[in-house]
C-alpha cells in the first residue's frame, strides 16, 4: 500500500479519522434534540419619532357673485322761476312772507308805489297770489353755478346769497341736498362732480 504525503498534521488526524469511521472502529450517534432555550427580555420601547410638518393651506374658494345693481332713480326736472311762480299760484290762501328771504322789502315797496298812485292795499301775514308773483319775478334766480366739473373740484358758485334752493339739477337729474351745503354765495359738495358730467346741464333755482 502506497504512503500517501500530508502537507500537515491536522490534514494527517483527519485522514486517520475518517478511514476509522469507514472501518467502523468509530461509530458516530446522533445525539437527542436540546430542551428549547428560555424566552429573552423584551427590549426596551422605541423613542417617539418626529412629528411630521403641517400639510399646505388648502386653495381660497372662488368669490362670490356680485349683487344685482339697484334700480336707476328718476330724472329731476328743472323749473324755470316763472314756472314756480305759476305752481305757487295755485296754493289755497296765502303765502307766508317770512318764507323768502328779501319778500318783506319787495312788499314794502310795492305798498310805496301803490301809496304813491293813491291806491291803498294792506298787506298783512299773507300776501294774494298775484302780489306773490309780482315779487318772485325779482327774488327767484336761476343760473349755471361756477366752477370746473372735473371729478376733482368740488366747490362752485352763484351770483348772489342763497336763502333756500328750490331745485338743484345736473344733466337732468335732482341734486339731494345731503349731497352738498350752502354758505353765502358758495356751494359745497361732499364729494366731487364725475367729470363725465362735464358739459352737461347744471342748474340751481334759488331764493
Amino acid at each position: 500500500m502506497a504512503t500517501k504525503e500530508f502537507e500537515s498534521e491536522d490534514e494527517y488526524k483527519e485522514h486517520l479519522l475518517n478511514e476509522a469511521i469507514t472501518q467502523g472502529k468509530i461509530i458516530i450517534r446522533e445525539g437527542k434534540d436540546g430542551h428549547d432555550g428560555k424566552d429573552g427580555v423584551d427590549g426596551k420601547d422605541g423613542k417617539d419619532g418626529v412629528d411630521g410638518k403641517d400639510g399646505k393651506d388648502g386653495v381660497d374658494g372662488k368669490d362670490g357673485k356680485d349683487g344685482v345693481d339697484g334700480k336707476d332713480g328718476k330724472d329731476g326736472n328743472e323749473i324755470e322761476p316763472m314756472q314756480i311762480a305759476d305752481k305757487l299760484n295755485t296754493l289755497d290762501g296765502v303765502v307766508e312772507k317770512s318764507v323768502i328771504k328779501g319778500l318783506e322789502e319787495e312788499l314794502k315797496k310795492i305798498n310805496k308805489k301803490l301809496e304813491d298812485s293813491d291806491k291803498t292795499v294792506v298787506l298783512g301775514g299773507g300776501v294774494s297770489d298775484k302780489r306773490v308773483v309780482m315779487a318772485l319775478r325779482r327774488m327767484v334766480t336761476s343760473e349755471t353755478p361756477s366752477g370746473a366739473i372735473n371729478g376733482v373740484n368740488t366747490t362752485y358758485t352763484v351770483s348772489r346769497d342763497i336763502s333756500s334752493v328750490i331745485n338743484f339739477t345736473i344733466n337732468g337729474q335732482f341734486i339731494h341736498p345731503d349731497e352738498y351745503s350752502v354758505a353765502g354765495a358758495t356751494i359745497t359738495f361732499d364729494t366731487a362732480l364725475d367729470s363725465s358730467l362735464s358739459g352737461t346741464s347744471f342748474t340751481m333755482t334759488y331764493v
